[in-house]
């Protein structure tokens, strides 16, 4: 809630109280609601010599000095009455709880919370030029749009903002007027947040939201090639709903016909047409996809992961199933937390199958294949690394692993398939290992087929050839304490990510570029370094700490990076979570916040990009919540009610 207090003191609270006391009532207010048949009227009788101080509209109205002929432009002043046209009921129920004491002089306190009765009142305020509430709202109104980070309703607000603006104030208000920045500010939160109309328990706001917009808009945010959604599915349901809420039949056909490939393939146009085929005729349909023939150079656009796999502190791997924000699959995988997860990167594509490998406390790494055709889980194999040792990093690349328990014992594993023509299954296959031998590694990542890097409990960063006996060939300390995640990007010099994967790292398509090579490292000592890796040959390599960012104000428990363009490295993101509740999104070019999320209420332990648009996180206050990236807001939250330690999606 927010309290504005006005300069009105208790001592002009007190007389305006003898005003009441001793004077009749010589001036009305009427609402007038004109959007009603009969245009109903609500009257309120009122003090001039009370207007006079809280209004500047009647200071300025009640001072002028008119000794004849009250004509039409003064009829407030014959009258004594002043006439306010309103849309709706709630526009009168804004007036009479937040305006009316302060005009009847009975409070100098406006008590409101920040959704819509926050605008009304500011529109009440600008248009009666209650000039000191009109600044506090304004600037609290600035403040909300600008720093949003710091407001845990957020999204709760401008839901009922964009609501509020787009019924009511988007088509000429007979009063107030329409700010145009926050109507564009809406629509960009529409097309940014598209997705989130058009989840499963959304369906009601998505009606809401698409009832607010005209076909030329609707028809825009369809175009967009890197609109937020997850599926194709997603854009047809979304098409089928807007459709349903028109009485236009012009628009229902300038719909279809600009329905372009890459707003939807071919095979979901076929199938959504067919549902319509009561309206048009077969020529009127063979029309549509000549029309979408002229387009073949527009290609379907890319979608982002619906499925996210989390690691739980009871033992147990979960299957979301993030469209419908609900669980589709729950397998035991250890006996106490699980602190890593792993997807290989090797989709059977004939089988529809992916792998999967974690780590828990119980000392055990355990491969699993998942079925996505029925979201099984199916165990294939377990290794007991060391009894009751927790494994306490673990990364994969390629056919290659590196596991690392508490306790010191790393391993390197070979994780090639047992037949790549026929047999997909990966198998362990022990290359080295050495018992506590790395009791300093707190965290651990494969840079490439030859290098691994450790994070260590000292703070330090180490490099290690794999090729050599694990030999180090490097170690630096820009951190001052445990250094619990990190991650190595090798990224081609001139990478531009359009396709909405974040797949730097594919050197089969990059094969003829050339390639820098960079690490991002976390720590207990509240910082985020960034490292430029060099190669001065082929078996010497050295780490430059480029920066450092400093804005947690808890230990750094978990962090990923998003690479649009090498070019510019402003366009880079970097997303940390910690101990402090905060996922925050820094730029990796200039290091300046550019998002702080603040939803989670106890420490997060993983934090990951699903595409160019989402964060995904989760934690100890057992959510997961999905960051809009463009939008800094929190879209919606899975309830797990389970602890969560760590997350996984497919080609991560």
């Amino acid at each position: 809630m927010l309290v504005i207090n006005h300069h009105l003191t208790d001592e002009l609270l007190k007389e305006f109280e003898n005003i009441k006391n001793t004077q009749t009532n010589n001036w009305k207010i009427i609402l007038t609601l004109q959007q009603e048949e009969n245009q109903p009227q609500f009257e309120y009788p009122l003090h001039q010599n009370i207007l006079i101080k809280t209004s500047e509209l009647f200071k300025d109205l009640l001072s002028l000095n008119i000794e004849e002929d009250y004509n039409n432009n003064f009829k407030d002043l014959s009258l004594q009455i002043t006439e306010i046209f309103i849309n709706n009921f709630e526009e009168k129920e804004i007036f009479a709880l937040h305006i009316l004491p302060i005009l009847e002089g009975k409070t100098n306190v406006i008590d409101i919370d920040r959704g819509k009765s926050f605008l009304i009142t500011l529109q009440y305020c600008d248009y009666l030029q209650m000039t000191e509430f009109k600044d506090i709202l304004e600037k609290e109104l600035k403040e909300m749009y600008d720093k949003k980070y710091i407001y845990k309703n957020i999204s709760k607000y401008f839901d009922e903002h964009a609501n509020y603006l787009f019924k009511y104030l988007f088509d000429e208000h007979p009063t107030f007027v329409t700010d145009k920045n926050l109507l564009n500010f809406h629509y960009e939160r529409i097309i940014y947040g598209f997705y989130k109309w058009n989840i499963y328990f959304n369906k009601l706001k998505m009606e809401e939201t698409f009832k607010l917009l005209n076909f030329d808009v609707f028809n825009y945010i369809l175009s967009l090639n890197e609109l937020t959604v997850y599926n194709e599915d997603q854009v047809m349901e979304s098409i089928e709903c807007y459709i349903s809420l028109q009485n236009n039949y012009e628009n229902i056909f300038k719909l279809f016909l600009n329905l372009r490939i890459n707003y939807l393939s071919n095979e979901m146009f076929t199938k959504l047409i067919t549902n319509y085929k009561n309206i048009f005729t077969n020529e009127m349909i063979e029309y549509f996809k000549q029309q979408r023939c002229n387009n073949t150079l527009q290609q379907p656009r890319k979608y982002i992961n619906d499925i996210l796999f989390s690691g739980n502190f009871d033992g147990f791997i979960q299957i979301w199933n993030l469209k419908k924000g609900i669980c589709i699959s729950s397998f035991k995988a250890h006996h106490g937390i699980i602190h890593c997860l792993k997807l290989l990167n090797r989709k059977n594509i004939y089988n529809n199958e992916q792998y999967i490998v974690s780590g828990g406390e119980d000392g055990i790494i355990h491969l699993m294949k998942v079925d996505y055709n029925n979201f099984t889980i199916t165990s294939l194999e377990k290794r007991l690394i060391e009894d009751n040792c927790q494994i306490s990093s673990m990364d994969i690349k390629n056919n290659l692993m590196v596991t690392c328990t508490v306790n010191g014992q790393l391993d390197i594993w070979d994780m090639s398939p047992i037949d790549e023509l026929n047999n997909f299954k990966p198998k362990f296959k022990i290359i080295s290992n050495n018992k506590e031998e790395f009791d300093f590694v707190r965290s651990i990542c494969i840079h490439d087929d030859n290098y691994f890097i450790t994070g260590n409990k000292d703070g330090s960063i180490s490099v290690f050839d794999m090729t050599s006996e694990r030999k180090e060939v490097f170690r630096s300390r820009k951190h001052f304490s445990h250094v619990m995640c990190l991650k190595s990007i090798i990224v081609p010099k001139n990478y531009q990510n359009t396709n909405n994967d974040n797949d730097y790292n594919n050197k089969e398509e990059h094969k003829e570029e050339e390639y820098e090579e960079y690490l991002f490292t976390g720590s207990c000592d509240r910082k985020t370094n960034i490292w430029k890796i060099i190669r001065s040959d082929n078996t010497t390599i050295d780490l430059k700490c480029l920066k450092t960012i400093n804005l947690h104000t808890g230990y750094i428990y978990s962090l990923d990076v998003l690479i649009k363009n090498t070019e510019n490295w402003n366009d880079n993101l970097i997303v940390t979570g910690g101990t402090d509740y905060k996922v925050l999104l820094s730029n990796i070019g200039n290091t300046n916040l550019e998002g702080k999320f603040i939803d989670h209420y106890n420490f997060v332990y993983s934090v990951l990009f699903n595409g160019n648009w989402q964060i995904i996180s989760g934690g100890d206050d057992g959510t997961i919540r999905l960051f809009n990236i463009e939008t800094k807001e929190c879209d919606y939250t899975i309830e797990v009610g389970k602890n969560i330690r760590c997350l996984a999606i497919p080609n991560c």
